[in-house]
């Protein structure tokens, strides 16, 4: 996000040269009579973002956007030809196929959240969440995009709300085949229309014995999606009045997050390499210092990326002098005394004698110059 606001030189959320690259072929063309376009249409796309992310009113907007009025009515234009729509459902097919998929999804998963509406004339109020507001049923793939939203009062049920995204999600992805939902969608007149609309309805339920969170397949992707919506403080709420204002919020959260997530890829590949550098130089300098495992006993999940018949040699014990050692379990050829480099490894690793003896048995190979490939390498690496 910092990358991005420096680029920006304003607003995190402002569109950056890349992103504007993309979406401005879809941007509504000055007509050949008439009067022709005064505002900068990127300004107003700049504006919108901003008051979804920030969760401010539409009389809040900084005054450098120009009057609430003028983006209010482009917010409205740009609702009626559908471009938020658009801008999401074509930076989500680009974004399946850079992850190596089909631009459009064979599979889905069915959820729905409650929020609260505390200004909307329609709402209605869910039993199970003792909340008054609307309900957000969605459908998303198998990474966590939004496929197909469905809004209504919070007191229709969840079935009732899946059986309208059954009739309209074909017309939109029509290779989308098989859905997986929860307990709360198996009612028969749910399981009936998905056999007529020749869809694969597939519950995955919980299990009552298991104590305790448990992550159950398929399901989880649908809540991530939820946490991305919440991020845009707008959403996390329904403040709008109209549902189909509402709908038009949401496509703009979503869209502007594919969006990024396209137009900025070498960004997020940079963050990653930086992180992936940084602990690479801590196991490098904690393998110079000889504590190396002791380090990796803090971090449970890099140490079995490191199994025990990877373990470079030298790393029990770095400062240890070279001596020969045989296979019997860490013991000496003088005098069958105990090998006190592995006492590290049985007791900060788990090994047996047998497989701590097999790696100090390596590593005096390396010492002695009986492998000196690997010679190099550990010299390399501590130089």
């Amino acid at each position: 996000m910092a990358d991005i606001a420096r680029k920006t030189k304003r607003y995190p959320t402002d569109l950056t040269d890349e992103e504007w690259g993309r979406i401005e072929p879809l941007m509504p063309k000055p007509p050949k009579r008439g009067g022709k376009i005064s505002v900068d249409l990127r300004e107003m796309l700049n504006a919108i973002r901003y008051m979804a992310r920030s969760g401010g009113g539409w009389r809040m907007l900084p005054t450098n956007f120009g009057p609430w009025q003028t983006v209010y009515w482009w917010f409205r234009r740009f609702v009626r030809r559908m471009l938020f729509q658009t801008i999401h459902d074509v930076s989500l097919m680009l974004d399946r196929e850079r992850a190596g998929r089909e631009a459009s999804p064979t599979a889905g998963v069915l959820d729905s959240q409650t929020v609260k509406a505390p200004h909307g004339p329609a709402r209605g109020y869910d039993a199970a969440k003792k909340t008054v507001g609307r309900k957000r049923h969605i459908v998303v793939d198998t990474d966590g995009r939004l496929l197909m939203l469905n809004l209504t009062t919070a007191d229709v049920s969840d079935s009732a709300g899946a059986q309208l995204i059954l009739d309209g999600v074909r017309k939109q992805w029509p290779w989308l085949k098989h859905l997986f939902a929860d307990g709360a969608y198996a009612r028969t007149k749910l399981l009936d229309k998905a056999v007529f609309r020749d869809f694969i309805l597939e519950i995955v339920r919980r299990s009552d014995t298991q104590p305790g969170f448990k992550v159950l397949p398929r399901r989880w992707v649908v809540e991530r999606t939820f946490g991305w919506m919440t991020r845009w403080r707008r959403l996390v709420r329904d403040y709008e009045a109209r549902l189909d204002v509402s709908h038009a919020i949401i496509h703009v959260a979503m869209g502007s997050f594919l969006l990024r997530r396209l137009a900025h890829q070498r960004t997020i590949l940079k963050r990653t390499l930086s992180v992936a550098l940084c602990l690479l130089a801590v196991w490098v300098g904690n393998l110079i210092a000889g504590r190396t495992w002791e380090w990796m006993s803090h971090w449970p999940a890099i140490a079995p990326l490191f199994e025990r018949d990877a373990m470079p040699p030298g790393l029990l014990d770095a400062g240890a002098p070279a001596t020969t050692t045989s296979d019997e379990g860490g013991y000496s050829q003088a005098g069958k005394q105990k090998d006190p480099r592995c006492r590290l490894g049985h007791s900060q690793l788990g090994l047996t004698r047998d497989e701590c003896a097999a790696h100090l048995k390596r590593r005096d190979r390396c010492a002695s110059g009986a492998d000196t490939a690997e010679l190099k390498l550990i010299s390399t690496i501590r130089s």
